[in-house]
């Protein structure tokens, strides 16, 4: 690790997040596309991206849970630009 510290590291992490209520949604860098599985509401498991339109080399993503490999900067970027939507309000 001492070859990391300040300097830009060039390996790759596993970013995983997914919300039990709700929607994610973030843009993310088209080569990121490959490694990129989305969890949708009421289903369990991890499934590839199957359907993605690209923009400025960037594509828009939303479901209860993302997940990619990509740098540490990837992952740093995709935070900055993370929304969570709320599927719903409770009322008093």
């Amino acid at each position: 690790m001492e070859h990391v510290l300040g300097g830009e590291a060039h390996f790759l992490v596993t970013f995983s997040l997914e919300v039990n209520d709700g929607l994610l949604a973030t843009n993310l860098p088209s080569h990121l596309i490959n490694t990129t599985e989305l969890k949708h509401r009421n289903n369990y498991q991890w499934q590839p991206l199957q359907t993605y339109v690209t923009i400025s080399k960037h594509f828009m993503v939303k479901a209860s849970g993302i997940r990619f490999q990509g740098t540490v900067n990837d992952c740093n970027t995709v935070m900055q630009q993370l929304y969570y939507h709320v599927s719903h309000v409770l009322l008093p």
